[in-house]
């Protein structure tokens, strides 16, 4: 009898949760049909058949952000240089600061737009945040068929909210405990934001507006989560809204001048960052923002200045000591620069980060010795991240000590194939899936210096994939140029964001290779 009982509940609690998970895939599947119906709507690009179309996606190593002649652009001059009969046009949909969650999520829209004959990506480097070892497992195929469950995943954020109560009994919570709570689906909506699990963050956005439509920090939800989608005019539609309710709402004003900043515009931002500190002096990120907004003017003076305020209030945030080494490395005081790396890495010495800039600072004034140290104190602190280990190679490579450069370059790229995000591996797949079924053709281009074996192992089916190797060209390159003739920066570890040389390399890559497969 009673095992019969025990049956009977186990039963009745598996039955309670299909319902449950029945209920949100309902809920998802009309979002996501509206979602198609709306891209339906979008006016497609007319047809040309003279013109090749080509259709480029990636971040900011893509995007036509950092004023560099983005390799796209560079592209098609030297295709229609190059090609004998055929015409081609590329449009650049690469956005800064993206990742490929958001880059697939955009995707049907894109195709739709522009009515590619062929796309190029450049992808990956920003789903960072999301990387678990990967290992073809029964262990970790569950844990990821967890993952998309999305009551599992509601326990998981209530457990996590539990346990902060338990070690914390003091905070003083809301009085309603239970999932009417509003701010409880702002915070699931933000948790959901930050794993990129767009739906289910719009959803509970949406369930917090049913229960107050006035409150303004759904509305800053809502802009967070547009502007990482690519929904630009919605995404500013929603700040300006959450600053229309409360016009003393910090974070509206900081979201949506990071947004300008993001779309150059510059002047528009800078008014936003200046709102924000009349609303809150004493906050130190307005001051950080709107320096790099300086950086981005080259007004580097002011720039030195904003950082210098941010550091009175907070004068041991790593970020805005990055901040303050660049402006002075841009403005040449080399030896003030060199100081402020210094003493982040003194401030934090746990602070891996720090050695990582500091390395590169290092490498870029060709101080190889004090370099080579920095870097072996970044692996002692994170031996499993790949970044100080390119930084490493980066380092041999420009000190012609090639043996070691490769060396390290293989321990990065090993380290980069073992703890693979299965997130990526899964949008690759899904994105090539879908210019098979509508027989356009796909191109995959490996970040600069980096090895394009990663990229092919994970495609089982490498037929319809065209590969570029950026890795054998740039190395040669920086055996017989400094860094900084292809590099602005260093946030790879052994690559950074291009200068227009760079972005010249990268594009007479792929355009050889393209002309060779295809033409």
């Amino acid at each position: 009898m009673a095992e019969l009982k025990i049956s009977t509940i186990v039963f009745r609690i598996f039955v309670i949760i299909l319902f449950l998970e029945v209920g949100a895939r309902f809920i998802g599947f009309i979002h996501l049909g509206m979602q198609d119906l709306r891209n339906d709507m979008d006016d497609a690009t007319e047809e040309n058949d003279r013109v090749y179309h080509i259709l480029t996606l990636g971040e900011c190593t893509t995007a036509d952000i950092m004023g560099n002649s983005p390799w796209p652009r560079q592209l098609e001059v030297i295709l229609n240089d190059k090609s004998q009969g055929h015409k081609f046009k590329v449009f650049n949909e690469g956005v800064g600061g993206t990742n490929t969650a958001y880059i697939l999520s955009n995707l049907e829209e894109n195709l739709d737009k522009y009515n590619p004959d062929m796309v190029i990506t450049m992808m990956g480097a920003n789903d960072y945040k999301l990387t678990i070892k990967y290992e073809e497992s029964l262990g970790v195929k569950i844990s990821l068929w967890l993952e998309n469950i999305r009551v599992y995943k509601l326990g998981k954020f209530l457990l996590a909210k539990f346990e902060n109560r338990l070690k914390n009994p003091n905070i003083v919570e809301s009085s309603e405990e239970n999932l009417e709570n509003i701010w409880t689906y702002i915070e699931l909506g933000q948790e959901y934001v930050n794993q990129r699990k767009f739906d289910e963050a719009e959803e509970m956005f949406k369930k917090a507006m049913e229960i107050d439509s006035e409150n303004d920090e759904v509305y800053v939800g809502f802009g967070v989560l547009y502007d990482i989608q690519g929904k630009g005019n919605e995404a500013e539609e929603m700040f300006k809204k959450a600053m229309e309710i409360d016009s003393r709402n910090y974070g509206a004003y900081i979201r949506l001048g990071q947004w300008y900043r993001n779309k150059i515009r510059l002047d528009e931002a800078e008014e936003m960052f200046k709102k924000a500190m009349e609303i809150d002096s004493r906050n130190y990120q307005a001051y950080v923002e709107l320096g790099w907004n300086y950086m981005e003017r080259r007004k580097l003076s002011e720039a030195e200045e904003m950082f210098k305020k941010a550091m009175e209030i907070d004068p041991i945030n790593h970020e805005i000591y990055a901040g303050l080494g660049k402006s002075y490395g841009d403005q040449g005081k080399f030896n003030d620069a060199e100081k402020i790396f210094e003493k982040a890495v003194e401030i934090n010495p746990k602070n891996y980060e720090g050695y990582i800039r500091l390395g590169a600072w290092y490498t870029n004034q060709k101080n190889f010795n004090k370099a080579e140290n920095i870097l072996k104190k970044a692996i002692e602190l994170e031996p499993n991240d790949d970044r100080a280990y390119s930084g490493l190679s980066n380092c041999y490579n420009s000190w012609g000590k090639y043996e070691l450069a490769e060396e390290y370059s293989k321990i990065a790229e090993d380290l980069r194939l073992r703890n693979y995000n299965p997130v990526t591996r899964h949008n690759y797949q899904k994105l090539k899936e879908v210019l098979d079924q509508r027989g356009i053709k796909f191109v995959v281009v490996q970040y600069p210096m980096r090895n394009v074996e990663s990229l092919k192992r994970i495609f089982k089916d490498k037929k319809s994939v065209v590969f570029v190797d950026n890795e054998v060209i740039f190395k040669e390159a920086l055996k017989q140029s400094d860094y900084d003739e292809y590099f602005i920066d260093m946030f790879g570890g052994d690559f950074g964001h291009a200068t227009a040389n760079g972005n010249k390399l990268i594009a007479e890559n792929v355009a050889e290779v393209i002309l060779k497969e295809y033409f």
